[in-house]
């Protein structure tokens, strides 16, 4: 979702595997591009155990915080 809009979908399964050892999860990260950071800042960061749906998705992005 790029601004409130489904910009892409796609079908994935397996676990989280960017989980260090440690149990810390690295988000703005990519180790495959000899670890890069993220050059900016992410507002919000939720992790979800399932899909939300189009309608769950909206709602979060009308939200003020």
């Amino acid at each position: 979702y790029v601004n409130g809009q489904n910009t892409k979908t796609a079908s994935d399964s397996g676990d989280l595997s960017n989980i260090t050892s440690d149990g810390r999860i690295d988000i703005g990260r990519f180790e495959a591009a000899g670890g890069r950071n993220l050059d900016g800042y992410l507002a919000d960061v939720r992790l979800y155990n399932r899909v939300l749906t189009s309608q769950e998705v909206s709602y979060l992005y009308e939200q003020k915080f």
